[in-house]
């Protein structure tokens, strides 16, 4: 394995397998659209989609459903990668949300998860 494709593969803070309801929504673009969270962590998530365009470097909005909560977490996030898998699109974002109420609500959705 080469030094390029193990540093692609190394994350600072390890993501956790879930499988949560959520929708993104690009206020740019003006869609909005339901999401399932595949992999969540405090730095970021993975996405399934129904085919929608995503760049990478968009800036979009993440509202996360757990079932710990009663109202959703709202993320600002960045995408970071997508790539179409079969009639679904999977995304990487990394979240730019750096608030202290959102950190904890993570937080208690991982401990849980």
């Amino acid at each position: 394995m080469t030094a390029q494709r193990e540093n692609r593969r190394f994350r600072a803070i390890a993501r956790k397998r879930v499988s949560l309801a959520g929708t993104i929504s690009h206020p740019h673009a003006g869609w909005r659209v339901e999401v399932k969270i595949t992999d969540l962590s405090l730095a970021g998530a993975r996405l399934s989609l129904a085919s929608k365009s995503l760049t990478e470097g968009d800036r979009i909005k993440l509202a996360l459903m757990a079932p710990t909560l009663w109202d959703p977490i709202e993320l600002s996030a960045i995408v970071a990668w997508q790539r179409q898998d079969g009639d679904r699109v999977s995304a990487g974002v990394r979240f730019d949300s750096h608030r202290e109420e959102d950190l904890l609500q993570l937080f208690d959705v991982l401990a849980v998860s």
